[in-house]
């Protein structure tokens, strides 16, 4: 079991238990009320701004997988106005917004 998902059993079972929510219902609709990013969704957060540039890789399956690509790549896909932020706090309120509104209307 990966960190990750071990992570987002933690984060379900918080959300359940502020929530009093049945150990068998859905959570999804649970970490929606609250406004809570499931965690793989967290994952892409970092602070910088401009486009960065995304190093070529040898290996099509493992090499576009490495941060030094995903990062890059994940940043560059960023909405403008996230990516040229002013502050960390907008930054941060403005990519969770982003995340959550892709996450849970796909």
């Amino acid at each position: 079991m990966s960190s990750t998902s071990e992570l987002q059993i933690v984060q379900n079972a918080a959300a359940g238990v502020l929530t009093n929510t049945r150990k068998f219902d859905s959570i999804t609709p649970v970490l929606l009320s609250l406004h809570w990013l499931p965690v793989h969704a967290r994952c892409s957060m970092f602070p910088n701004t401009g486009l960065l540039s995304v190093p070529r890789v040898k290996k099509k399956s493992a090499g576009s997988q490495a941060f030094s690509h995903r990062a890059p790549v994940l940043w560059n896909s960023l909405p403008v106005e996230i990516r040229q932020s002013n502050s960390i706090d907008f930054f941060k309120s403005k990519l969770k917004t982003y995340l959550f509104t892709l996450y849970f209307n796909s």
